[in-house]
């Protein structure tokens, strides 16, 4: 199974920024150096970590020995990015650390408050530019102010990648809510415009206006009844302001009980059958 290596990691973030150059615009861009001395150093720089990883898996039942286990990586892990710091990456190692990214991104996108989403295509094009674009900002020397350990590229990458997807999901529901909106402003143009009053302000409704609510087959009358009463509640203390909703299919006895005892309560609240043909009220 593939997982993401903190020092590999590290390494080919320290590598990349050394590869970087400023172009016309002065935005970033990394320049693989595929030179003959450089895949050779980038190569021992790999075949060091990969060494190092599999140090790291070793434990022995002798403290001497773990102690001396624990040395060697100690100062393997200091080679790695002593050599690192000197040498621009290459672009086998490139491509590697855009492997390591993308098993990020696909660990990330597991987690629930991300999987009902349908764009992750746009998650994963958005979080690689973002690592990117943010990757300079990097510094391993630094030490964490809260465990006192050096900083982790795993952690940094991470939250590049997780603040990216929220930065989506913000994007994407200001389209809809903008969509939503130039759709309602179009019904009140063409006249529909209990709709568009109901839909645009369902906290402080205009109470000149009858507010209309439409009942189909997906919805539940009875669901749909206390989610507006409760949010009119207010409003309904004034008779001026009517709330009139329209059903647009079959009621059962319960429903229609129901619809009884809420014309009941309030004087102000109207539920009508739409069948074809005909408008059938409910009379009390």
């Amino acid at each position: 199974m593939l997982y993401v290596s903190e020092i590999e990691l590290k390494s080919l973030i320290i590598r990349i920024k050394n590869a970087r150059i400023t172009n016309m615009r002065k935005c970033y861009v990394t320049n693989a150096d595929d030179s003959e001395k450089n895949i050779l150093a980038n190569s021992y720089i790999d075949n060091r970590v990969r060494l190092y990883n599999k140090l790291s898996n070793l434990s022995f039942d002798n403290s001497e020995q773990n102690s001396k286990l624990k040395r060697i990586r100690n100062r393997l892990k200091n080679q790695i990015l002593n050599k690192s710091t000197l040498v621009p990456i290459d672009s086998a190692s490139y491509e590697l650390f855009g492997r390591d990214v993308m098993l990020i991104v696909e660990r990330i996108l597991t987690k629930s408050q991300f999987r009902g989403y349908s764009y992750h295509d746009e998650f994963k094009s958005d979080a690689c530019y973002k690592v990117l674009k943010y990757i300079d900002n990097f510094d391993y020397t630094k030490v964490s102010a809260i465990t006192k350990q050096p900083v982790s590229a795993f952690s940094y990458i991470s939250t590049i990648i997780h603040n990216s997807f929220i930065n989506i999901i913000n994007k994407e529901t200001e389209t809809n809510e903008f969509i939503q909106k130039q759709v309602l402003m179009q019904k009140a143009k063409l006249g529909m415009l209990d709709d568009f009053v109901n839909e645009r302000n369902p906290i402080k409704p205009d109470l000149s206006l009858k507010s209309t609510i439409y009942i189909d087959d997906k919805s539940n009358l009875v669901d749909t009844c206390n989610e507006y009463l409760a949010r009119y509640e207010d409003n309904l203390k004034d008779p001026k302001f009517t709330i009139e909703i329209v059903c647009n299919k079959p009621i059962d006895d319960e429903e229609y009980l129901f619809a009884e005892l809420i014309m009941n309560r309030h004087n102000n609240v109207k539920i009508i059958q739409n069948q074809p043909n005909q408008f059938k009220s409910f009379e009390l």
